[in-house]
């Protein structure tokens, strides 16, 4: 009698690109032999110049994961948060930034605001909306012979 048993995995977030990726993968597999799949799972553009083998994992401090070792024995939990990115560390390190504050600084820097030029400039179109419009009504209270609408009518226009 044959037993299949499933292979032990590993959940686990892993950031490529502009992707974040939520994967359960087997915990005894060499990180190398994950790479092609994963870079095909994130989308990430491989230059005809890298290759898979030259993509490894690394932990979102930096600190990079052996491609020849399993996730198993380079201690990778299940929920960590990993990295994909080339072999040879680059000289950035990973910026964990707020989104809240990303949201808040893309608005406050995408709308203009409110002026005391702006103000004075709605304030003077009220006024000529109002001195406009209060003419027609005017004429039009005075034919209908509303002395008490024209008296205010005229107040409005004054103002």
């Amino acid at each position: 009698m044959t037993v299949l048993t499933e292979p032990d995995m590993i959940r686990t977030s892993i950031v490529g690109g502009s992707t974040q990726l939520d994967a359960g993968l087997p915990a005894g597999v060499p990180i190398a032999a994950l790479m092609p799949d994963l870079l095909d799972a994130l989308r990430v553009r491989v230059d005809d110049s890298a290759e898979p083998a030259n993509w490894t994992l690394a932990r979102i401090d930096g600190t990079a994961l052996a491609a020849e070792h399993t996730l198993a024995q380079c201690g990778v939990c299940d929920g960590d948060l990993l990295v994909i990115r080339t072999a040879p560390a680059d000289a950035g390190t990973v910026l964990i930034d707020d989104v809240a504050d990303g949201v808040a600084a893309a608005l406050q820097r995408d709308r203009f605001g409110w002026s005391s030029d702006a103000s004075r400039m709605v304030s003077y179109l009220v006024f000529l909306v109002a001195v406009v419009g209060a003419v027609p009504a005017g004429r039009w209270a005075a034919a209908a012979g509303d002395a008490p609408v024209v008296l205010a009518v005229s107040a409005l226009g004054a103002a």
